[in-house]
Order: structure tokens, then sequence, then C-alpha cells
């Protein structure tokens, strides 16, 4: 009875599905064709759609405060609806959005699929985490995040190296199949999602009132240190690009 009890309390340790297999298949494919698509998307628009690089930067400041500006409402709408239909939704215009690159022509088109772009990409992650947060046991979900950022990095870079690749045989065609290729990518993420069973939900993620989040200055101090050390993406994938180019 004694031994019995004793490995009765005995932690188990976790198995692969506890850090949600399909999350970080959807991961990768996700951060590869975001790969293809941030190794060519400023260039493509300098040198072949041929915008002046002044207003590529215009456009891209603009798109992002675009997407800071829904993401409040995208944070409510997952809240009433459930993360995995706005995150299918989101993976679809995103889809959308990187096809329609191909026929921007002049600026203000560049600006509507850019705007689009922006709030696509900045509403996919917290989406993803909070589909994390409904379905991991809280013991796990840091592990689970940890992971998935690891899966982030490795789509990412797998998707530069490709891009990489068909850059370098200097030839403008290039830019058409790897941007058809992040846009599927995101169909098939979508896909992944909308296909997957019916997971439970271990338990519901509560969220928190705006004006009591700005009340902490903690956590305002750490956005702020965040969005500091976070410019290393739009220099790495906007400011050396054009560098490169010109």
């Amino acid at each position: 009875m004694g031994t019995s009890t004793t490995l009765d309390r005995q932690p188990t340790r976790p198995g692969l599905r506890q850090f949600l297999p399909l999350v970080q298949g959807a991961t990768l494919i996700e951060w590869t064709g975001t790969g293809l698509f941030l190794a060519v998307s400023t260039i493509y628009f300098v040198k072949v759609a041929h915008l002046s690089t002044a207003s590529v930067g215009t456009g891209l400041t603009i798109g992002g405060a675009v997407a800071v500006a829904t993401a409040v409402p995208i944070a409510r709408l997952a809240a009433r609806f459930g993360p995995k239909p706005v995150l299918i939704g989101v993976m679809l215009l995103r889809a959308l959005a990187t096809v329609g690159y191909l026929r921007v022509d002049g600026w203000w088109s560049f600006l509507l699929v850019v705007a689009v772009i922006a709030v696509t990409e900045q509403s996919s992650p917290p989406l993803v985490q909070s589909y994390v947060g409904a379905r991991a046991p809280q013991s796990l979900r840091a592990k689970v995040m940890a992971v998935q950022r690891t899966v982030v990095n490795l789509g990412i870079s797998l998707g530069g190296l490709i891009a990489g690749v068909a850059l370098g045989s200097g030839s403008p065609g290039a830019f058409r199949p790897l941007l058809i290729g992040g846009a599927l990518a995101y169909v098939a993420v979508a896909a992944v999602y909308a296909t997957a069973r019916r997971e439970e939900v271990v338990t519901a993620v509560e969220g928190a009132r705006v004006s009591d989040l700005l009340k902490d200055r903690r956590l305002l101090g750490f956005t702020a240190y965040n969005a500091l050390v976070s410019l290393w993406m739009p220099v790495l994938n906007v400011a050396f690009p054009l560098w490169l180019v010109t």
C-alpha cells in the first residue's frame, strides 16, 4: 500500500503530445513561408515594382501603425470566438495579401497590401500563444512556447536560406515563386488548424482590461524594452536588404 501510494504521487513526465506537435508543425510551415517572404519583399518593391526606398519605408511605417491600432480589436474577436477560427482567418487573409504583392503597381496599392500583411503578421504570434495557453497545462506552457520559439527560428532560417539560393540567380522572375510559396505556406497553416481534431481546452485563459494593463509599470517597462530589442527585425529584413541593393 505504501509503495503504491508513493508511486501514485510521483509526477509523470510530459509526453510529446503535451507539447502540441500540431502547433509546432504549423509554426514550422508558417515561419518557413515567412522566411521566404521577408527575404524578398523589400527588394521586390525597389527592384521590380520600382518604388523608391523612401516610399517603401513610409509605407512600412504606416502599415506597422495600422497593425498596432488593430491589435485590440483582433484580441477581442479571439476572446469572443476563440483563437482558432480567428487564426485561420488571419492566415487566409495573409496568404491573399502575399499574392497581392504581385499586383502592386503603385504606392497606394503597395500601402494597402503592406498594411494587411502587417496586421496579419503581428496578429499571428499572440493568437498562437492564446491557442497554446488554452490547451497546454499551466506547468507546461512556458516549455511549449520555448519549443515553439525554437521552431520559429528554424523555420525563418530555412525559408531565408531557400530564398537566398533563388535570389542568387539574379533573375527578377525568382521573386514570383517565392511569394507564391509564402502564400501557400499560410494556406497550409490554415488547413492544419481547420482540420485538427477538436481538442479539450485545459483551462480558459482569463483576459485583463486594457486600463489595468496600462497601470502596470513593470509591464510597460518590459514592453518598451522588448520594442527596443525587437528592432533587429526591421534592420535585418528592411534596412539590410535595401543597403545591399543600393
